[in-house]
């Protein structure tokens, strides 16, 4: 009953409204891509293959980022030794932005990237920002919000959700 109640929460906290369909349509993958750190180091989404994954789009302009991040740093610290793997991409920086030196001023220690406008638009449909997906280790999409509640519990059960299907 519990594991119920989990689930539905899970599945309201991640999926946006549903649109009454004819046949529903098939479970979407993340898109390939590459995207630098501003070290220049690559980062692929081919490094994620069979790892659970939590991605959030996100900009230093952005006051409801800046919200949220303390709550996704919280779930890496307790999430990452079981093996969930996070990843920011920064999107629409202005000139001068510096977004990984504004998350560790900040304490957020989850790797970013940078450069993610395209991705964000073609390869997300993203209208907004912080956008946060849900990806199994299969690669498929399994929801997504635009929630910026650093405490909302439904984050940590999803996170225990994605850690708890099966792995490649």
């Amino acid at each position: 009953m519990m594991k119920n109640l989990v689930m539905m929460l899970v599945f309201l906290f991640v999926i946006s409204p549903v649109v009454a369909q004819e046949e529903p349509e098939p479970a979407k993958k993340m898109p390939e891509w590459s995207l630098l750190t501003q070290g220049g180091e690559e980062v692929k989404s081919s490094d994620y293959a069979g790892k659970p994954l939590i991605l959030s789009f996100w900009g230093t302009w952005c006051p409801h980022c800046k919200v949220l991040h303390p709550g996704l740093e919280r779930l890496r610290q307790t999430y990452e030794s079981q093996g969930l793997e996070m990843l920011l991409i920064s999107a629409r920086e202005p000139e001068g932005a510096d977004p990984e030196g504004a998350l560790k001023e900040r304490g957020i220690n989850i790797k970013t990237v940078v450069e993610g406008e395209q991705l964000a638009i073609e390869g997300f449909n993203i209208i907004g920002t912080p956008t946060t997906f849900f990806i199994g280790p299969d690669g498929t999409i399994l929801g997504s919000t635009m929630a910026s509640n650093p405490d909302d519990p439904r984050f940590a059960q999803v996170a225990e959700y994605l850690l708890s299907l099966p792995r490649g």
